[in-house]
């Protein structure tokens, strides 16, 4: 299935894409299944019907480690894909809280997110149960993103769910630095 989607000529109808989609939802290797949507997701101009039914596809993935590469590659290779939700509902699937840091730390670095965007980064950041990588998630978002207040109360409210005072402290000084953050917020 690979070989064939690889030498399809750019454009070819969307309909050719889904199907080649459909039949992967008989693959039972999650490596094989990832091999195959990447040759879908990392082809620049692939029709967003296609690449949302690349995720729902995705989402059959057992394995958090190939699923998050295929993300990776997805959000590389396209940005954050319309519809979004498709993209976030793939990203709940993964369980390890190491392996969903590495989406989202790449998620966080792709320019121009909205501000709802930023709110789902911090709510996926917030279901995570290690406070070192949603530490590292806020950081990247900080780091990255210009953020409305909308932003900033999203990812408050996901720091604020981090339980260790280090962890805590280095997101939020962190906010602090980068004027996200006033002093005088009164965070606790």
């Amino acid at each position: 299935l690979v070989e064939l989607l690889v030498h399809l000529p750019a454009g070819v109808p969307d309909k050719t894409g889904a199907a080649y989609v459909n039949a992967l939802n008989t693959v039972d290797s999650d490596f094989e299944h990832r091999r195959a949507l990447r040759a879908v997701v990392a082809r620049r101009g692939t029709p967003k019907e296609t690449l949302d039914a690349a995720l729902k596809s995705a989402q059959r993935i057992g394995s958090d480690f190939e699923l998050a590469t295929l993300l990776i590659v997805l959000v590389e290779a396209q940005g954050v894909p319309e519809p979004r939700h498709s993209l976030f509902d793939a990203l709940r699937t993964i369980d390890s809280d190491f392996e969903r840091k590495r989406v989202l730390s790449t998620l966080a670095q792709q320019p121009g997110l909205t501000d709802a965007d930023i709110t789902a980064l911090g709510k996926l950041t917030g279901e995570m149960g290690s406070d070192f990588e949603r530490a590292e998630v806020l950081l990247a978002i900080v780091r990255h993103q210009r953020l409305s207040t909308a932003g900033r109360d999203a990812l408050l409210g996901a720091a604020q769910r981090i339980g260790s005072d280090h962890e805590r402290g280095r997101v939020l000084s962190a906010m602090l630095n980068s004027g996200v953050l006033s002093s005088s917020a009164g965070v606790k």
